[in-house]
């Protein structure tokens, strides 16, 4: 996520533009929030490193911040969609089959990349790789799938 936030902001906003990672304040992974963003910002090789996120994961507490919370309402539809997808949830309700369906459509349809960033530099090949195999995707004509008007 954070290559993809680095590059996406890099390529798509211009040169002054910074992002900012907020992330969902979670004490039990606080140090590896922590150990990651170092080694994103100065012990990765210098061509590799994180240089377009401003503020990196500043966390905030989601019962307390409605955007927080409207990510994570976003992300529990996409998981519990692929969930369904992936066959996880095979006695789910037709209705709520379809709900979910509806809701990564529309999310779907307002995401303008469909695919991730990779990692710059010959040495992540096989990471980019490794990311790709593990990149979870709906398979074609959901709408038609679930009943939904396209």
């Amino acid at each position: 996520m954070i290559t993809e936030v680095d590059q996406r902001v890099a390529e798509d906003l211009g040169r002054s533009a910074r992002g900012m990672l907020i992330i969902d304040k979670k004490d039990e992974h606080t140090d590896a929030i922590t150990e990651i963003t170092e080694r994103r910002r100065f012990g990765a090789p210098v061509a590799c490193r994180t240089k377009w996120i401003a503020e990196f994961s500043y966390p905030l507490d989601s019962r307390r911040n409605l955007l927080v919370q409207l990510s994570d309402l976003v992300i529990l539809c996409l998981r519990r969609f692929f969930e369904i997808e992936g066959g996880y949830k095979p006695d789910a309700p037709e209705v709520v089959r379809q709900f979910y369906a509806e809701c990564f459509l529309r999310l779907h349809q307002r995401t303008p990349v469909k695919t991730l960033a990779p990692h710059k530099g010959a040495a992540n090949a096989a990471l980019n790789a490794l990311i790709d195999s593990a990149c979870c995707r709906p398979a074609r004509n959901v709408a038609r799938r679930y009943g939904l008007p396209a």
